[in-house]
């Protein structure tokens, strides 16, 4: 998984990703990144609340001007 590490030169990720994943192997080490960055949301355990409220914050970051965003 390169891009998971890659960087800009001013050292901002250069990927952003909402991403759903199963516990497997194969993700692991993108679950632990998002883990270590405070950006993962484990749906097995989150508060349903909490999930709403991370989505409109994730939704309200959005570029404006795109088709089906802030429409709602």
């Amino acid at each position: 998984m390169p891009l998971l590490n890659a960087r800009t030169l001013d050292g901002w990720p250069v990927v952003r990703l909402l991403v759903g994943a199963h516990r497997e192997p194969g993700f692991a080490p993108l679950l632990e990144a998002a883990r270590k960055a405070g950006g993962l949301i484990d749906l097995d355990v989150a508060d349903s609340d909490g999930v709403r409220a991370s989505l409109r914050h994730y939704i309200g970051d959005l570029p404006t001007g795109v088709v089906g965003v802030g429409d709602h």
